[in-house]
């Protein structure tokens, strides 16, 4: 199997900003239409929310850079760190569903040794371990490759690092 490299696909990022704007829209429509508190709350932060949801989408559309690659070495996903989690270092591979979504979840052997980023991976990673039950989520919502062919890349890599690691060196 050739190494796996997942991208941000512009053409599925643009779908999602044009939803996000959709959202803003609605929210204004119901800050300026609806006349009421309720319309002028809901409508102000859903236009709040899905403006900035917007923006960092539309950020995201012009970064190139790998932000999923797996391979012998182990697992480098953008989101959680800039460096590759070997895979003696991940103790367990499993999923996780939400809504329709789909994340690979990765439990690793030990915290410490793959700290998350700063900012909202390190934010988000005690809440994501309590709904996941594993310390890295991989998403692959915006991406130009899918689930399936990440979990299938992870599956082969992982098999081929442990009977590397078990196989007993010749005479």
């Amino acid at each position: 199997m050739e190494v796996f490299i997942a991208r941000y696909s512009r053409w599925r990022l643009g779908l999602l900003f044009a939803l996000a704007l959709g959202f803003v829209a609605l929210g204004f429509f119901l800050m300026f239409e609806t006349g009421d508190g309720g319309g002028i709350v809901i409508g102000g932060l859903s236009t709040g929310f899905f403006g900035l949801c917007a923006l960092l989408i539309g950020r995201k559309a012009f970064d190139t850079r790998v932000q999923l690659r797996i391979d012998r070495q182990g697992v480098f996903t953008r989101g959680w760190s800039d460096g590759v989690i070997g895979w003696d270092g991940i103790s367990e591979v499993s999923t996780w569903h939400h809504r329709g979504q789909r994340f690979i979840i990765l439990s690793l052997e030990d915290r410490a040794v793959h700290p998350p980023r700063p900012g909202l991976a390190a934010w988000t990673a005690g809440i994501n371990r309590r709904l996941t039950g594993g310390d890295v989520p991989i998403a692959l919502t915006g991406m130009d490759r899918g689930f399936d062919e990440a979990f299938a890349a992870i599956e082969h890599f992982r098999k081929a690092a442990r009977e590397g690691s078990s196989a007993s060196p010749g005479p």
